[in-house]
């Protein structure tokens, strides 16, 4: 399940999220909030939405004669890829809620500054 390490396509975001904290620059800048986007929806298509493709295809798998000619290797299939879901749902929920909260803040700045002019 090779494909499964397309879920490196999205690390380069989570490193320039570290960089651009470390380097003070607020999470309401243009720069942080498009870094943002793209490790939201890199996240979203490299990690969330390969679960179901990755749970189908050993589904599909679990009826073939080779799932029965590697024995307890198929255990492999299931024990490591449960956590790593697990993690990369959770991670997913928070990145999503930093999202919401990062919009809010970037809402309420752009209503100060037009009730700021008049």
């Amino acid at each position: 399940m090779a494909y499964r390490l397309m879920a490196e396509f999205s690390t380069p975001f989570v490193n320039q999220r570290v960089f651009l904290e470390r380097l003070g620059i607020p999470k309401t800048s243009k720069i942080a909030f498009f870094n943002g986007l793209a490790l939201a929806g890199s996240f979203c298509l490299c990690r969330i939405m390969t679960i179901p493709v990755y749970w189908l295809v050993v589904y599909n798998f679990s009826f073939s004669t080779e799932w029965v000619a590697l024995g307890r290797g198929t255990y492999c299939l299931f024990v490591f890829p449960i956590p790593l879901d697990t993690l990369n749902l959770l991670w997913f929920y928070k990145i999503v809620r930093g999202a919401l909260k990062v919009l809010n803040l970037r809402n309420e700045e752009k209503n100060r500054r037009q009730t700021q002019r008049g």
